[in-house]
């Protein structure tokens, strides 16, 4: 991914370059995905001793015209390329210097440990200068990490206080569930008593008390059931929720 990045920063771009690589391992696979995942070359060349392995390279960049081609074939086409990426064993060298003497390939980074190529300054790069764009990159993320750590802190603690408060939030939909049921029965009654040709205002005002009166006894019992076991904090706190939120909502 670094050596990527080196060559789009010496050329300003890698949209529709002439870009090869040689190599069908690991590294190799990873350059063809990194170079195809936000960029969109011209064209792709894999070489490699084994055809068919160049293959599986080159199918990590769909979508992009390419093909895969014997080692032999890179001396003699190497000078087609706008960007040549070398990912290999090492230890043998597979351009000499007069391979490159053309105004192509404008870049070549060999990530190859030891390098295939002699290094050039501002046109062939080894895998030292790609090991301080890998580093120039961690360095980088480095500074977002106490960001992340905040970030993190803070979701782990909105999680706890939301887990915190869901035997409550559970509690409040039962009781909400049931004071709908209880709603439903006392319109019904309502619409009967105001079929019977009741006074609309005597059987509203009947219906709103029975439906309190309904809807206050199980807390009224849960408070009587406080006081027996002595949580007269518990009683407290509820009445002084229950005043606030009145006021609150009443502006009273």
């Amino acid at each position: 991914q670094a050596a990527v990045v080196l060559a789009e920063r010496v050329t300003g771009s890698l949209e529709g370059a002439y870009v090869g690589i040689v190599g069908a391992g690991m590294a190799a696979k990873i350059i063809a995905e990194s170079l195809c995942d936000k960029r969109r070359p011209r064209s792709l060349v894999v070489f490699n001793r084994t055809v068919e392995k160049g293959l599986e390279v080159l199918s990590k960049c769909r979508g992009v015209e390419g093909e895969a081609r014997s080692l032999g074939e890179l001396k003699s086409m190497v000078n087609g390329f706008d960007v040549l990426f070398i990912a290999v064993g090492g230890g043998v060298k597979l351009l000499e210097p007069e391979t490159l003497r053309g105004e192509k390939p404008r870049v070549v980074v060999d990530i190859s440990v030891p390098s295939t190529v002699d290094r050039v300054p501002g046109r062939v790069y080894v895998s030292t200068d790609v090991e301080k764009v890998a580093n120039e990159a961690l360095h980088e993320r480095m500074k977002w990490i106490p960001l992340a750590e905040e970030i993190i802190e803070e979701s782990i603690k909105e999680f706890l206080e939301s887990a915190s408060k869901r035997p409550a939030r559970e509690a409040a939909r039962a009781v909400l569930r049931l004071a709908s049921i209880l709603l439903e029965r006392e319109l019904k009654e309502l619409e009967r008593n105001l079929e019977r040709g009741a006074d609309p205002l005597e059987a509203a005002r009947a219906a709103l008390n029975s439906y309190t009166k309904k809807i206050a006894r199980p807390l009224t019992r849960a408070l009587y059931r406080l006081a027996e076991e002595g949580r007269y904090e518990a009683i407290e706190a509820f009445e002084r929720s229950f005043v606030e939120e009145y006021s609150r909502r009443n502006g009273k």
